[in-house]
């Protein structure tokens, strides 16, 4: 029996019935499988009846990933009915794939030519199959591997579509019956597989034998390889259930014992042993690491048979064993019997520590087979009946024996409250049952609810409910000193969010200043953050953190004083800085004027900028320089940052009065402590002497003339008419000018006219003898350039001519007279004559 994806159930077994009662489809054979769907209520939702012509049995089933089931068990039937494929021998594995509605997908007959019995089987997460049971096979069918002994556990492995992909046999050289539950998955990819032997050491069984049939498990890998092996029993019959690899990677055997203390079992048997009589069976639970040694071993029982036949894991890692009993209050079993044989339901805690256990059963047989925990902390348990509605068998049968389902809820007893007692303080325990109703015993003596606890220490209570069932349970305390931090950054960069997690000590609730419980916020705005740490009983520890933007300030006198002015970075949590300089220390020296920029990161990655304009101080004089005509003047301090000032005339204030020429410095004193000196010069200003610029000139045409103002010592200015601003004007036109002469105190306007006259001079001889006057033809006064000459004799042949001309012509020619034409085209002026050339 399994729970569903849909929280419902699927039961299954064996059964010889044709359709009638709550099967709905007839017999293929003499037996066959026969699985129900239940819904959450246990109400059947369907039922499908599959087999061949012979005795199918079924002993295991599995949700498979895709929400189908798949069917496992052993078959004597060839092809015929739902079986699709031959027989490999006596007896074969055969399994059957449905889909979610219960509908046969495919089937497959895996065996050898003797007897092969299939147990269990466990869908892998990659989807294959791995098949573990018991053969009596040799080599042949499907079988490769040959038998131990008379029979040896037979590990098949599938694909998703029963295609077989390997087989394993393991064995001693005798009988080795591998058990319905005896095959759980590990977490490294392999298996354990378990059953019991009654061989000693032999083949592939490493360990002596204790008795008659021990447990016998064997760890193999994920390609079926043997990694080791372990027998465990005492002198009489141990029968292994079940195996189970629990949380810490270590594993869980649980079976029936009839053996007391010895070999590897520690506790003695509960039914003492009567010649003549039969012996009697007790639940054995042991728990091995994972290296297959034993940690510890519980023996569960009554005076009576107790045979353990189904156990599970519970959520809270202990272990829920179910079996049958003929007991009734006895040993370990705290309620009555109904019947005959009841099922009998016993929970143990991780180490195996009895906390409770639960009778259930009609006044008949009632012989349980599966057990299952249920979402809400019960549980479902499963088997067969005979009875008719009595004790908590509440329908009627439907034939000889019945398929029996019971939900059950655990008879529980909890205790509430702290687990940490604050030094000094007080701590109220309380136990709680369900069902209500129960009476407790403390292990302090209290029979109340509700204790108060002022140490230390483990506190037991063990609740009677009103069918005699009891259940006992524990809680720890621990004294508690409780310490704790706000962890995380202090520096929020903007646009950005950062954690805070309370670290320390923990605590059952946090509640912080944002309102949020958990150990651990996000905040994206700076403020103050409180958490209170709550430990219980009073205990609580209250811190307080306050989250800033990173900052960035500049330090330091902004004012050059002497050779630097030392600037400093102050950013806390800044991990670097970075100076416009290039500096990387938070403080630099400025030893000029200038702006300084720095970047400081923060441990986030975010970065600040801040600047400063540094300058030195500057201190002037304005004023006028010049003192005119005995009359004082005005000298005023100017400076950029706040000063007292001394003249070198003794004066203290930022401004004096003087009447006389000289050299006056003033001195600045700063707040700063540094100074700086200034000088002004005051001369008196030139007297303008009586002056003309000249008298009226006539000059040649072409000739520069340079008129001159009277030179003054400074400070003194000029402008002429033309605008030009020097002592002397070169002129070369006709025209009146004036220049303006001015000093500080005064001006005066000079004036000269000047006019051109033609002073051209064309000789009419040219004396070539050497003596170098008029030796050539040579113009005087002529304007410009660009002067063109042509020559001709008298007879008007042309001797001579120049585009360019420049008084070369006559000292070759022969004597006589000659005619000439002087012209110059840019102006269109030309001249015509005559010249004599004696010699």
């Amino acid at each position: 029996m399994l729970p569903t994806p849909d929280g419902g159930y699927i039961a299954g077994g064996s059964t010889w019935s044709g359709a009638s009662g709550d099967k709905s489809q007839p017999s293929q054979g003499n037996r066959d499988y026969w699985v129900i769907k239940l819904n959450a209520q246990g109400q059947p939702q369907w039922d499908r009846t599959y087999g061949g012509d012979q005795f199918d049995d079924l002993h295991d089933l599995q949700v498979t990933r895709d929400g189908g089931y798949l069917l496992a068990g052993t078959s004597t039937s060839g092809t015929s009915g739902d079986k699709t494929h031959p027989s490999q021998g006596g007896a074969d594995y055969w399994i059957v794939k449905l889909n979610a509605a219960g509908e046969k997908q495919w089937d497959r007959t895996i065996g050898g030519p003797g007897g092969d019995d299939l147990n269990c089987l466990r869908q892998l997460p990659d989807g294959s199959y791995l098949l573990a049971g018991t053969s009596a096979s040799a080599v042949g069918g499907n079988k490769t591997q040959p038998n131990r002994g008379d029979a040896d556990y037979w590990v098949v492995k599938l694909d998703e579509q029963g295609q077989q992909q390997w087989d394993r046999t393991y064995g001693s050289v005798k009988g080795d019956l591998l058990v319905s539950a005896g095959l759980t998955l590990t977490r490294d990819g392999g298996c354990l597989i378990g059953g019991f032997s009654a061989q000693g050491a032999s083949a592939d069984k490493r360990q002596p034998g204790w008795g008659r049939d021990d447990y016998w498990v064997l760890k193999l890998d994920a390609n079926g390889n043997k990694q080791w092996d372990g027998t465990f029993g005492g002198e009489q019959d141990d029968r292994l259930v079940g195996v189970h690899q629990t949380p810490d990677g270590g594993y869980l055997l649980s079976g029936f014992s009839a053996s007391g203390r010895e070999g590897t079992k520690t506790q003695p048997r509960y039914d003492p042993i009567t010649p003549g009589a039969s012996i009697g069976y007790d639940y054995w639970v042991v728990k091995l690491n994972a290296a297959g040694g034993v940690e510890w071993d519980r023996t569960i029982g009554t005076p009576q048979s107790d045979e353990l036949r189904a156990a599970e894991l519970t959520a809270d890692g202990g272990i829920i064993l179910g079996g049958s009993t003929f007991a009734g209050i006895a040993g370990d079993k705290t309620t009555r019997n109904n019947g005959l044989a009841d099922y009998w339901i016993v929970k143990l805690s991780a180490l195996g520590v009895k906390e409770w256990d639960l009778d259930v059963g009609s006044h008949e047989r009632d012989g349980l087979a599966s057990i299952q925990p249920t979402p809400e902390g019960g549980y479902i348990v499963g088997g067969d009946s005979w009875g008719a509605p009595s004790g908590d068998r509440t329908q009627p049968g439907r034939g000889l024996t019945d398929f029996w389902l019971v939900k059950v809820g655990a008879p529980l007893v909890q205790i509430t409250g702290d687990t940490r007692l604050c030094n000094g303080g007080q701590l109220p325990l309380t136990a709680v049952s369900v069902p209500t109703g129960a009476t407790y015993q403390w292990d302090t003596g209290a029979t109340s609810a509700t204790i108060t606890v002022t140490q230390a220490g483990t506190y037991h209570v063990t609740a009677t409910f009103a069918n005699g069932a009891r259940s006992t349970t524990s809680h720890q305390v621990s004294v508690l000193t409780p310490a704790m931090r706000i962890q995380g950054d202090s520096l929020l960069c903007p646009g950005s969010a950062l954690r805070l997690t309370a670290v320390g000590t923990a605590a059952t609730v946090y509640r912080w200043s944002t309102g949020e419980t958990t150990p651990s916020i996000l905040v994206n705005a700076p403020g103050r953050y409180r958490v209170t740490a709550q430990y219980g009983a009073g205990c609580s520890l209250t811190q307080e953190v306050v989250v800033r933007n990173p900052t960035l300030q500049l330090q330091g006198s902004p004012w050059l004083c002497g050779n630097d002015t030392q600037l400093e970075a102050v950013a806390p949590g800044a991990i670097t800085y970075r100076w416009s300089t290039g500096a990387t220390t938070a403080t630099l020296a400025a030893t000029q004027a200038g702006t300084y920029s720095v970047v400081a990161t923060f441990a986030n990655g975010c970065t600040r900028t801040a600047a400063v304009q540094v300058r030195a101080p500057v201190v002037t004089i304005q004023g006028d320089s010049v003192l005119c005509g005995g009359q004082p003047l005005l000298l005023t301090a100017q400076s950029n940052l706040a000063a007292t000032y001394r003249w070198n005339t003794g004066a203290t204030g930022a401004t004096i009065r003087v009447q006389q020429p000289g050299t006056y410095t003033l001195t600045a004193f700063y707040a700063t402590g540094c100074q700086r000196s200034t000088t002004w010069r005051v001369v008196t200003a030139p007297v303008l002497p009586a002056f003309r610029a000249g008298t009226d000139t006539t000059v040649c045409e072409g000739t520069t003339l340079q008129l001159r103002a009277p030179l003054l010592q400074a400070p003194v200015s000029y402008r002429w008419s033309d605008g030009s601003t020097e002592p002397t004007l070169r002129v070369q036109q006709a025209g009146t000018y004036s220049v303006v002469v001015q000093t500080p105190c005064e001006q005066r306007t000079f004036m000269q006219h000047v006019q051109y006259k033609s002073c051209l001079l064309l000789p009419n001889i040219v004396t070539a003898n050497g003596d170098g006057l008029n030796d050539t033809f040579a113009p005087k006064g002529l304007l410009g350039t660009g002067w063109e000459l042509t020559v001709y004799n008298r007879w008007g042949r042309q001797v001579y001519t120049s585009k360019a001309y420049t008084n070369e012509w006559g000292s070759e020619a022969a004597g006589g007279v000659y005619y000439y034409l002087l012209s110059q085209p840019a102006s269109g002026v030309h001249y015509r004559g005559f010249v004599e050339v004696v010699r």
